[in-house]
Protein backbone atom coordinates (compact mmCIF):
# COMPACT_ATOMS: atom_id res chain seq x y z
CA UNK A 1 0.00 0.00 0.00
CA UNK A 2 2.70 2.91 0.65
CA UNK A 3 4.65 1.23 -2.85
CA UNK A 4 1.20 2.74 -4.39
CA UNK A 5 1.56 5.65 -2.70
CA UNK A 6 5.12 6.23 -3.31
CA UNK A 7 3.90 5.75 -6.85
CA UNK A 8 1.37 8.36 -6.89
CA UNK A 9 3.98 10.60 -5.51
CA UNK A 10 6.16 10.16 -8.17
CA UNK A 11 3.15 10.30 -10.80
CA UNK A 12 2.09 13.50 -9.56
CA UNK A 13 5.75 15.08 -9.31
CA UNK A 14 6.51 13.77 -12.85
CA UNK A 15 3.21 15.35 -14.11
CA UNK A 16 4.37 18.64 -11.88
CA UNK A 17 7.50 19.05 -13.74
CA UNK A 18 6.14 19.56 -16.93
CA UNK A 19 4.48 22.66 -15.81
CA UNK A 20 7.57 23.72 -14.23
CA UNK A 21 10.00 23.83 -17.61
CA UNK A 22 12.88 22.87 -15.59
CA UNK A 23 15.29 21.84 -18.63
CA UNK A 24 14.19 25.20 -20.32
CA UNK A 25 16.32 26.64 -17.40
CA UNK A 26 13.21 28.33 -15.66
CA UNK A 27 13.23 28.08 -11.95
CA UNK A 28 11.79 31.41 -10.95
CA UNK A 29 9.73 32.25 -7.62
CA UNK A 30 6.05 31.27 -10.25
CA UNK A 31 8.16 28.05 -10.42
CA UNK A 32 8.95 27.67 -7.06
CA UNK A 33 5.58 28.45 -6.09
CA UNK A 34 4.36 25.27 -7.85
CA UNK A 35 6.92 23.67 -7.25
CA UNK A 36 6.28 23.61 -3.23
CA UNK A 37 2.28 23.37 -3.56
CA UNK A 38 2.87 20.18 -6.17
CA UNK A 39 4.84 18.34 -3.59
CA UNK A 40 2.61 19.67 -0.29
CA UNK A 41 -0.59 18.06 -1.97
CA UNK A 42 0.93 15.02 -3.81
CA UNK A 43 2.60 14.37 -0.40
CA UNK A 44 -0.15 14.54 1.91
CA UNK A 45 -2.94 12.88 -0.60
CA UNK A 46 -0.36 10.23 -0.72
CA UNK A 47 0.63 9.62 2.94
CA UNK A 48 -2.37 10.79 4.65
CA UNK A 49 -4.56 9.13 2.52
CA UNK A 50 -3.99 6.77 -0.11
CA UNK A 51 -1.01 5.00 2.57
CA UNK A 52 -3.67 4.40 5.35
CA UNK A 53 -6.36 3.88 4.02
CA UNK A 54 -5.52 0.99 2.32
CA UNK A 55 -3.44 -0.32 5.10
CA UNK A 56 -7.09 -0.19 6.67
CA UNK A 57 -8.35 -2.12 3.66
CA UNK A 58 -5.88 -4.90 2.40
CA UNK A 59 -4.18 -5.07 6.24
CA UNK A 60 -7.18 -4.62 8.79
CA UNK A 61 -4.71 -2.03 10.58
CA UNK A 62 -5.43 -0.05 13.66
CA UNK A 63 -7.17 3.52 12.57
CA UNK A 64 -5.18 5.87 15.19
CA UNK A 65 -1.90 4.28 14.22
CA UNK A 66 -1.95 4.71 10.32
CA UNK A 67 -3.16 7.74 10.33
CA UNK A 68 -1.09 9.17 12.73
CA UNK A 69 2.14 7.41 10.83
CA UNK A 70 0.55 8.70 7.24
CA UNK A 71 1.16 12.30 9.06
CA UNK A 72 4.66 11.85 10.14
CA UNK A 73 5.53 10.19 6.90
CA UNK A 74 4.24 13.74 5.06
CA UNK A 75 5.49 16.09 7.10
CA UNK A 76 8.97 13.83 6.75
CA UNK A 77 8.58 13.53 3.48
CA UNK A 78 7.15 17.38 2.89
CA UNK A 79 10.40 18.57 4.08
CA UNK A 80 12.87 16.91 2.75
CA UNK A 81 11.51 17.07 -0.84
CA UNK A 82 10.58 21.03 -0.90
CA UNK A 83 14.26 21.66 0.79
CA UNK A 84 16.62 19.51 -0.90
CA UNK A 85 14.54 18.79 -4.23
CA UNK A 86 13.87 22.55 -4.66
CA UNK A 87 17.60 23.21 -3.98
CA UNK A 88 18.49 20.72 -6.47
CA UNK A 89 16.00 22.11 -8.53
CA UNK A 90 16.76 25.64 -8.74
CA UNK A 91 20.99 24.41 -9.23
CA UNK A 92 20.18 22.75 -12.35
CA UNK A 93 17.61 25.23 -13.75
CA UNK A 94 21.57 27.77 -13.28
CA UNK A 95 22.93 24.88 -15.10
CA UNK A 96 20.68 25.26 -18.43
CA UNK A 97 21.48 27.77 -21.23
CA UNK A 98 18.81 30.05 -21.46
CA UNK A 99 17.47 30.34 -25.21
CA UNK A 100 18.78 33.55 -26.86
CA UNK A 101 22.13 33.64 -24.32
CA UNK A 102 23.75 32.89 -26.84
CA UNK A 103 25.94 35.46 -29.01
CA UNK A 104 27.05 34.54 -32.49
CA UNK A 105 31.00 35.75 -33.20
Amino acid sequence: SWIIASAFVGVAIGLLSKSIKLSEGQFGKKEMVAFVIGNVVAHLIAWAGIAPVLDIVIYSEPIEKLFSQGAMAAVANILTSVIVGGLLAAAYAKTIAKKGSLDKE
